[in-house]
């Protein structure tokens, strides 16, 4: 029995869909893991993948302005409107913070139960 392992790629593909559908900005391009990019312009639909995983979705306003967002909820908030950049950029270094802390205290946890078992039964 096949299962697909590409959750990530796909949850990626799907928001920058999203973000291309409902953006308020000019969607310019979109980034690769790998560094590639592809001009969304100039794409045809072969061309895109959903196999390897977008990073970056860059828009652009009536003014000229360029703005990179990642394919997540809060790319899509700031693509529709809903927040202004400096939100969104507020909004994903909040999220990374505690992204670290949970690893921290997830971490910081089993090494705790690790050293009572061991003060336990040694």
């Amino acid at each position: 029995m096949c299962v697909s392992n590409n959750a990530f790629e796909l949850q990626a593909f799907q928001m920058s869909e999203n973000i291309r559908r409902h953006s308020i900005y000019q969607p310019v391009r979109v980034m690769y893991l790998d560094g590639r990019w592809i001009d969304l312009p100039k794409k045809d639909e072969e061309t895109m993948d959903s196999q390897d995983l977008i990073t970056k979705v860059v828009l652009k306003d009536s003014k000229g302005n360029v703005y990179e967002v990642e394919p997540n909820i809060n790319g899509l908030s700031f693509a529709k409107g809903e927040i202004t950049y400096e939100d969104y950029l507020q909004l994903d270094k909040k999220e990374n913070k505690k992204t670290v802390t949970y690893l921290l205290g997830i971490t910081g946890g089993y090494l705790v139960i690790g050293w009572a078992f061991l003060r336990y039964f040694f």
